[in-house]
Parts: C-alpha cells; structure tokens; sequence
C-alpha cells in the first residue's frame, strides 16, 4: 500500500523512516490509518452519491405514486388551493374545460373560478366545524384496478373529455377514513376514491371533485 508523508504529502517508500523531503520522522501507524479514514470517507461518498441519484431516478419515473393525488386533493379542499385540487384531476379534464367550460366569463381564468369554488365549499364546512380548517386523512385499504376497470376508465375519459389519446396504465381503489376538524366541532368520514396514472400522471378519476 502507498504511503505518503503527514508533513508535505509526498510518497514514501514503504520502509522509510523519514521523508526525503522534508525530513519528517514517519509514523507508521497513523500514516496507514489516515490512508484508510481517506479512502474509506472516499467510498463513503460514492455511496451516498449513488443512493441520491438513485432516489432521483425514483422520484422522476415514478413521481409521488398514487398517494400524491389524494393529498392533492385533501390539501387543495383543506386551503382553498385550486392549483393543488386540480393537480389531482386529469389533464384531459383540465382541457376539456378550459376549452369549453363558458361559466367562468367573469374569470380570468378556470383556475380562479376553481378558487372561488372551493372558497364556497371552505366558508360552508367553517360554518359547520370552525376556523382553522384541518382534514386528514388514513389508507384502510386498496386494491389494484383489473385491466377491464382501467379500459372503462379510459374508454369513459375518453368520451367525457373529448379525447381519443387518453391512456391509462394503472389504479387503485382505495378505501380513506378522513378527519375534518375546526375549532369547534370534528367528524369522520370513509369514503372510497380510484386513483389511476392518466397520461403519466396519478389522479382521482371518480367522484369527490366539486360540483360543475
């Protein structure tokens, strides 16, 4: 194994017991301990540096999975955030909508008239709980969607939205115990949501989305 001197840095033979360079006595023993901490922090590193890319790969394929549309959801009702609520509905009913959708004259914008609906929905449930509206939510369960559940699932997208391009790779049914609690009263609800992968990204694709 290589040695190098702890003064200068210049490399020894392995039997030197002083460095030709600039005469430093040599220590043996921590001379090959501080190459062993520097090429084991060195393995470290590249360790820690393929687990990050790793994790990147994940995050980029895969996105937040099927969970990131329910807190979407969840948290778009929770603060009347439209860009979050519609982040957990298909892309293909964003369009849809945006191109035919005539109600929201006086908006500028579907989602500012997504915003007011969900300021409407956020009064109603303040006036029910209290302020400081707070809604979690537990995965009791879930089950995978059958090929024939995800064809009617596309086949439906398709025809309500307009669009023949509409895949849909993959889905759950997912059963939800959710909480909404105010500053004065709390309650619980199950309800059950499909989620699926539309054109690459995870949505809810029944029910739950408010009213048109």
């Amino acid at each position: 194994m290589a040695k190098f001197c702890t003064k200068c840095g210049a490399p020894l033979e392995n039997n030197a017991a002083f460095c030709t360079n600039c005469g430093a006595l040599v220590d043996t023993k921590n001379n090959s301990v501080n190459l062993h901490k520097k090429s084991t922090a060195i393995l470290l590193g590249g360790i820690l540096a393929g687990i990050i890319i790793i994790v990147i790969l994940i995050s980029l394929i895969f996105g937040g999975g099927y969970k990131s549309a329910i807190d979407n959801y969840f948290e778009g009702l929770e603060d009347a955030n439209a860009k979050k609520f519609m982040n957990a509905m298909p892309e293909c009913q964003i369009e849809y909508l945006e191109k035919s959708f005539e109600d929201y004259d006086e908006y500028d914008s579907l989602k500012e008239y997504f915003e007011y609906l969900l300021e409407v929905a956020l009064d109603e449930v303040e006036d029910e709980y209290g302020d400081d509206i707070s809604i979690s939510y537990e995965i009791k369960d879930k089950e995978e969607l059958s090929d024939k559940e995800l064809k009617d699932i596309r086949k439906e997208l398709r025809s309500n939205y307009d669009n023949n391009d509409v895949e849909v790779t993959k889905g759950y049914e997912v059963e939800i115990s959710a909480e909404i609690k105010g500053d004065d009263d709390s309650d619980n609800m199950d309800m059950t949501l499909k989620v699926a992968k539309v054109d690459g990204d995870w949505c809810i694709v029944n029910g739950g989305f408010l009213p048109m």
